[in-house]
């Protein structure tokens, strides 16, 4: 009976270790790919139709709010021919100017005795008072009543953007570009300054520029995150493998009854036996069954018994998110949006005895854990290539788990957050209206439980649990601009 008890052991052992051999073979490599083009295309074209590249709106405004007034071009267009001698100073064009029909007033003294280096002249006037202006680096500023002042500086008023910090900028920018006592009014949006004329045709090219370069720019921005989910099994699971002997119920006693009258020598036998297990395989009883994760067997023959689960579920999933938004800004100037949620957790615990009364108080301080993504944007951009570029930061916070972590024997265990923080930056350059992904994060988790028997470790048959998980968060985004300014 055991040379059919080992055959029958060895026989299923078999079967089921054919059923069970797990391959070896990792979760396929071309589960975690993502296709970036195909998830971005629908935000793509979604976001052309609703906004062009550039939109320019025409203004009125004008640059230059407040100047002194220019010398009509009736004295401007005037020839003279004239010779100083090399002695002669500024105040000598008091005679040049009276013969002109003009009344010149030089109000500062060291101005006046500056010698004139311009011995020659024979042209227009007015080219002759813009070689000495940018010869001594003062203005000839006209008056009502023909009367013309010779002034080392001159005030002006210009139109900035109604920004305080593009404005502080801009002050920044006057100082270096030569004029005197820069300041600013974001009410009136207008900056105020001292400076010569040459001085002050270099300011408002520079201005000129910036107010088309501080457009409007809106940035269209989608986080997108693709989550994989692969879960592989295979094998027999051998923590569920079963093997019994003896069960009571498959033997049977004679009935041994005493009253029997049949006293022929083949008459059943008074002995308290065993029901013999079988002469073959025939004997064998078996139970199989099936589910959409696994096999189930179980073979028996008398009292002995073998049951067995084998594995071959496998699951797979694709998960995809988006949050779309749009951030405005003007050129130069930051602009930043958090998404998340706030999760409260028990920070601390105290107790305090009160040994007088027998009585013990407890407190409990809470904190909130900030989670989500936040993303920072500083864009410029540049009028004449219509190029947009964009500095850009994002930071993710996630919870992993919950960690118990043991207060004492008063307090017992409290929960504490597990997080994980990611962060990166990027700095790109394109084309107004062209989209463009900005870096990404991606993560990948694989996993591989196993079980098999300690003396069969190496022979083939192990169970195997496979797990593979990918999250991919990448930012499209597609910059837009609106120009205001003069045709």
């Amino acid at each position: 009976m055991n040379n059919r008890l080992s055959s029958i052991a060895i026989g299923v052992l078999a079967s089921i270790s054919l059923l069970g051999c797990s391959s070896g073979q990792n979760i396929p490599e071309d589960t975690g790919k993502i296709n970036q083009d195909e998830i971005t295309r629908k935000h793509t074209e979604d976001w052309r139709r609703d906004e062009p590249a550039v939109l320019f709106v025409p203004t009125n405004d004008l640059l230059v709010l407040d100047e002194p007034s220019r010398i009509p071009d009736k004295f401007m267009n005037q020839k003279i021919e004239t010779t100083f001698n090399e002695k002669m100073t500024m105040q000598s064009l008091v005679y040049l100017f009276k013969k002109k029909g003009l009344y010149l007033i030089i109000p500062d003294e060291e101005l006046r005795n500056k010698p004139i280096v311009l011995i020659e002249y024979k042209g227009l006037f007015g080219d002759f008072l813009i070689a000495m202006e940018n010869a001594y680096g003062f203005s000839f500023n006209f008056k009502s009543g023909n009367i013309v002042i010779a002034e080392s500086l001159t005030p002006f008023i210009l139109k900035i953007p109604q920004d305080e910090e593009i404005a502080k900028q801009i002050i920044k920018d006057l100082r270096s570009l030569g004029a005197k006592d820069p300041a600013f009014s974001v009410h009136s949006s207008s900056v105020f300054y001292k400076a010569t004329k040459q001085q002050h045709k270099v300011i408002t090219s520079h201005l000129e520029r910036l107010s088309l370069n501080t457009s409007l720019i809106s940035m269209q921005v989608a986080i997108i995150t693709v989550k994989i989910d692969r879960n592989k099994a295979s094998g027999v699971d051998w923590s569920k493998f079963n093997v019994g002997a003896g069960f009571p119920y498959v033997t049977e006693p004679d009935s041994g009854d005493s009253d029997d009258s049949d006293s022929d020598s083949d008459s059943d036998s008074d002995s308290d036996s065993d029901v013999p297990l079988g002469n073959s395989m025939s004997d064998l009883m078996a139970i199989g069954k099936m589910t959409g994760s696994d096999l189930s067997i179980a073979v028996g023959k008398g009292d002995f018994g073998i049951s067995a689960v084998v594995d071959f579920l496998s699951t797979y999933g694709k998960t995809d998110a988006s949050q779309s938004l749009i951030m405005k800004s003007l050129s130069g100037k930051e602009v930043s949006m958090s998404i998340g949620d706030q999760i409260p957790y028990i920070d601390e615990l105290g107790s305090k005895s009160d040994t007088e009364t027998d009585t013990e108080e407890s407190s409990v301080t809470v904190k909130f854990l900030d989670l989500g993504t936040k993303i920072t944007l500083l864009p410029w951009y540049d009028t004449e290539s219509q190029l947009v570029t964009i500095d850009f930061k994002m930071e993710i916070s996630s919870l992993v788990a919950w960690v118990k972590l043991f207060a004492g024997d008063s307090l017992g265990l409290i929960s504490q957050p597990q997080t994980r923080e990611q962060k990166f930056s990027d700095v790109v350059k394109l084309m107004a209206g062209e989209s463009v992904i900005i870096g990404g994060i991606s993560f990948e988790d694989y996993g591989n439980e196993m079980n098999a028997p300690s003396f069969a470790e190496d022979a083939g048959i192990a169970h195997s649990i496979e797990s593979y998980s990918k999250n991919s968060t990448f930012i499209l985004i597609r910059p837009t601009v609106t120009v205001f300014g003069r045709r």
